[in-house]
């Protein structure tokens, strides 16, 4: 965690923690969508409550070019309108991922990722001050998800039609595959190594 501070009128916010959840993702009818969510925790240390005009995300940066591309363009950012002195408050970031099948299996599942994120957060009474809080995040999917997509395109390219058509009949009825849940990861590896065979 590294922390970049303007002072303002004698009142010294600090940053003393910052977190990101894993973000898992999930099909959403035409895309895999994941929510990534960071928190940055801020200590008041004077006796006076301190309060907020805005918090703002000014840039961010992440190590993968992949998961990077696929946030949105802009962050919903949650604060509190006040922090009270010697008191711990909340900042809550929210962005969510977009892909597709092919890159989420190549280039996303599975990875570390670091994640910077330089926010500015704006008082009533004193200057702005900057933070930049860091974390790594293990990106995950719902494997359930991505067997039934894959078992979708198989099935479109004529490749064990009849198993793709039952796996989407079971998913879009709602049904419960008959597998116990600790298949699934197996399952999932099946396909993981099968797709690229398909395109050779």
């Amino acid at each position: 965690m590294t922390v970049e501070v303007k002072p303002m009128n004698g009142t010294e916010l600090k940053q003393v923690g910052f977190e990101c959840n894993d973000p898992e993702f999930h099909w959403d009818n035409i895309e895999y969508k994941a929510m990534l969510v960071c928190k940055a925790f801020i200590y008041n240390p004077a006796q006076e409550a301190v309060s907020l005009n805005s918090v703002s995300v000014k840039e961010w940066h992440t190590d993968n070019s992949e998961f990077m591309s696929s946030l949105d363009s802009s962050w919903t950012v949650e604060y509190p309108e006040v922090i009270q002195g010697s008191k711990i408050a909340t900042i809550v970031f929210k962005n969510t991922a977009h892909t597709g099948l092919i890159t989420l299996e190549k280039d996303l599942f599975g990875a570390h990722v670091l994640i910077s994120l330089r926010y500015v957060i704006s008082p009533q009474n004193g200057n702005d001050i900057i933070f930049t809080g860091t974390d790594t995040v293990n990106i995950k999917q719902d494997n359930k998800d991505v067997t039934v997509d894959v078992g979708t395109n198989l099935a479109l390219i004529g490749l064990d039609v009849k198993a793709g058509i039952t796996i989407i009949r079971l998913v879009r009825s709602r049904e419960t595959m008959k597998a116990p849940k600790s298949a699934w990861p197996y399952v999932v590896s099946f396909f993981r190594w099968a797709w690229p065979k398909l395109d050779s």
